[in-house]
């Protein structure tokens, strides 16, 4: 087991160099089943599982089956991936991961095989540096330093505000909320 994504009806596993997807049973909302693609990942890291998109980063970069109700798309995702080592959700249709130095990367699937750049603009900012970025769902935070001084900002399917926290080192997020340590 390299990792898992669970949302409320399903759960998909990246074993190996291989995904699988279940519906959670019994479920009372409507589950679209996810077409998984069948190929090897080679050096399969990291997966990442919204309600509009899975996504697989590999040694060969990032691979995602976009779409529902037999309209799905697979395609591999131009770009930088290869640096990424971990891969988050972050919206409907939204992926993002951070490379070993907690550098973000999102990307958002707008009509498969057409991609734009996800990142939020807050975070692209000059003189803004990164500390550590995390998402989950809908929502999104990063730890970052600027003139010397820390700050967390966070958005929930939307623009990121700085929060009331200070002192922050460290904190996690979850679809509804942040928890950060001081």
């Amino acid at each position: 087991l390299r990792d898992f994504q669970i949302i409320e009806s399903g759960i998909c596993i990246l074993n190996g160099e291989s995904v699988s997807c279940v519906r959670h049973q019994p479920s009372k909302e409507e589950f679209t089943d996810i077409k998984v693609p069948t190929k090897k990942f080679k050096g399969a890291r990291s997966l990442s599982l919204t309600w509009g998109t899975l996504c697989i980063l590999s040694d060969e970069g990032l691979d995602c089956v976009y779409g529902s109700d037999g309209n799905e798309q697979t395609y591999h995702v131009e770009g930088d991936w290869k640096k990424v080592v971990r891969l988050f959700p972050s919206g409907y249709n939204t992926v993002c991961g951070v490379d070993k130095n907690e550098q973000p990367s999102c990307v958002t699937m707008e009509t498969a095989p057409n991609t734009v750049d996800g990142l939020p603009s807050e975070l692209k900012k000059e003189g803004l540096k990164v500390l550590k970025f995390r998402a989950n769902q809908e929502a999104r935070c990063a730890l970052v330093e600027e003139g010397g001084a820390r700050k967390l900002l966070c958005g929930w399917y939307s623009t990121m505000e700085e929060a009331p926290l200070k002192d922050v080192v460290d904190f996690a997020v979850s679809e509804a909320a942040a928890c950060a340590v001081d």
